[in-house]
């Protein structure tokens, strides 16, 4: 990038030294300076199968309607879709034992 000028352009101008990008001898990797980018944590939390845990230390992972593992990130960004499932799942079984546990009285 060059700054125009009225006359001769000379090499010396300050105005077109500080017209260009300038870096930090800092900022530029040698031998002696490595400069390395920052590590990011990978985070693992995101990472992790959702989980249901049972009587007996049992733990069940959440499926989804496809059958595939939810994830915790998932679970916890619609988890009360999660939840109205799981309710409508148990009232279902429920109501499934107490007829079946009243056609066995009759």
């Amino acid at each position: 990038m060059q700054r125009r000028h009225h006359g001769q352009h000379d090499s010396s101008c300050f105005a077109c030294k500080a017209a260009t990008v300038m870096l930090s001898p800092q900022a530029t990797p040698t031998r002696r300076n490595a400069v390395r980018p920052q590590r990011t944590r990978y985070n693992r939390w995101e990472a992790g199968v959702a989980h249901e845990d049972r009587p007996g230390g049992f733990q069940m992972p959440i499926i989804n309607s496809k059958g595939h593992e939810v994830g915790v990130k998932q679970y916890a960004d619609y988890r009360g879709r999660f939840e109205q499932a799981r309710r409508r799942v148990r009232e279902q079984g429920e109501a499934a034992l107490t007829s079946s546990k009243e056609q066995a009285d009759a």
